[in-house]
């Protein structure tokens, strides 16, 4: 999981009892509780392939949805960066 581009520490993955179903507990590091809306991406381990989202929002809500879109919108920005520069360099060798 990433917030601002950055690994986030606290989380844990366990199979539920039902096929296909998983238990993702998330320890929210408290500097990122900080005003405005906050995004969380989840991301695979193995390949960073995004596998889910979710916000929070730490003050009223103001044009809430818009700036959700553009705060998801940076942090699927960053992830993209960060693919294509490992793609470059993998094609260089």
């Amino acid at each position: 999981m990433v917030h601002h581009g950055r690994p986030v520490d606290g989380v844990s993955l366990s199979a539920g009892k039902a096929a296909g179903e998983w238990h993702l507990a998330i320890r929210i590091p408290p500097a990122a509780l900080t005003s405005g809306i906050q995004t969380f991406l989840i991301l695979d381990a193995k390949d960073n392939t995004p596998l889910g989202d979710f916000v929070i929002i730490a003050d009223p809500p103001e044009a809430e949805s818009l700036k959700a879109e553009v705060d998801l919108l940076r942090a699927e920005l960053d992830l993209l960066k960060r693919s294509f520069r490992r793609h470059c360099t993998g094609s260089r060798g």
